[in-house]
């Protein structure tokens, strides 16, 4: 019992001082691209956990299987973290929209909607440019931009990933130009689903 309630207690003091690293560092320096930002935090914060563990554990604070157990939780408290808090403040149209109904006095229609999601779209294609330059997933030709090595990597992982786990989504398809997306309930092509064709007009 005295094993689990030191690991239980270490686990969340270690995820909350990486939380408020995380706050600190964005209230002093904030950069553009949040998520890269925390994991690169993680990146520095992680081997400082794992050494005061080990020590805890040469001091025979902790046991080892303890301080194992500790570490474990809390890299995955911290990739939780960066998942959904600053993933979802920063990229969330959902959230861009219920900040625009708050900031309406008259409620909002489905064209106000549709507009605001025009705003959020202009605005999020811009910032994921500067972040992907940056990164070094594209490069700027230019007015034209390319995928790097990186980029193509990163996109085969994630073919890969979604052949998987068997996911419908179509940005991973591998053909030349734009992306058409399939409105929902109409089968994908293959499908056996009969095509609705036009009739000619009857010759005279």
């Amino acid at each position: 019992m005295k094993k689990t309630v030191q690991m239980l207690l270490a686990s969340v003091l270690c995820v909350l001082a990486y939380f408020a690293l995380v706050a600190i560092k964005r209230q002093l320096l904030p950069s553009a691209n949040v998520l890269a930002e925390s994991a690169l935090l993680l990146l520095i914060f992680a081997p400082i956990v794992a050494v005061a563990l080990a020590v805890l554990w040469r001091k025979r604070t902790f046991a080892p299987e303890t301080s194992a157990a500790v570490f474990v939780i809390f890299l995955l408290g911290a990739a939780c973290f960066n998942l959904t808090v600053p993933g979802l403040a920063d990229r969330s149209f959902s959230l861009h929209l219920l900040n625009a109904f708050d900031r309406s006095a008259n409620g909002m229609t489905e064209a106000d909607m549709r507009g605001e999601f025009r705003r959020f779209e202009s605005y999020a294609v811009r910032k994921r440019l500067r972040e992907q330059l940056r990164s070094g997933i594209l490069r700027g030709d230019g007015d034209r931009y390319h995928i790097t090595a990186s980029g193509r990597a990163i996109i085969a992982t994630a073919r890969f990933l979604g052949d998987l786990y068997r996911l419908d989504l179509r940005i991973f398809e591998r053909r030349v130009g734009p992306v058409d997306p399939v409105p929902r309930g109409v089968p994908p092509s293959g499908s056996g689903a009969p095509a609705k064709t036009r009739s000619a007009p009857a010759s005279a």
